[in-house]
């Protein structure tokens, strides 16, 4: 047939893109028609402190919490009284960053000083304070889930 396209399908990849593409603003139209709402750590039902580390006072500042929306996380929070270094809750499997990441946050005890927080693939949230610190703030911090 002279002047006929010539074009290649690849059926099996066709379907699995298409099932992908389906699958993603499936969760996007979820996302957007029923928002999650904020998890508060330590609350019943929730992911609980670790290491003595507590919300800072629920009655005056958020708590630590989380929500997940189009593929993202974000979190936030005053925490206090935990160790340094060591692990303050560990998100959900549904909640989890696709890599390791670092952002900053601030020791409000006393004088401010700068310190951050890791959130490690497998949800371990961890703030890191200067010495002598013992409260820290993280404003909402955003960032892209791993793929579940």
């Amino acid at each position: 047939m002279s002047g006929a396209l010539d074009i290649n399908v690849n059926a099996d990849s066709d379907l699995v893109n298409r099932e992908v593409f389906l699958e993603r603003n499936f969760r996007i139209i979820r996302d957007l028609l029923t928002p999650e709402a904020w998890h508060i750590v330590g609350a019943a039902g929730e992911p609980a402190f670790q290491n003595g580390w507590v919300n800072y006072d629920l009655a005056t500042e958020p708590g630590a919490a989380f929500y997940h929306f189009l593929d993202k996380c974000s979190i936030r929070g005053v925490i206090k009284d935990g160790t340094s270094g060591a692990v303050a809750f560990t998100l959900p499997a549904s909640h989890r960053p696709d890599a390791n990441i670092h952002f900053p946050a601030l020791a409000i005890k006393g004088t401010l000083k700068l310190a951050h927080i890791e959130i490690k693939t497998n949800g371990d949230v961890i703030p890191i304070l200067p010495t002598g610190a013992t409260d820290i703030l993280f404003p909402e911090i955003l960032f892209r889930l791993a793929d579940t």
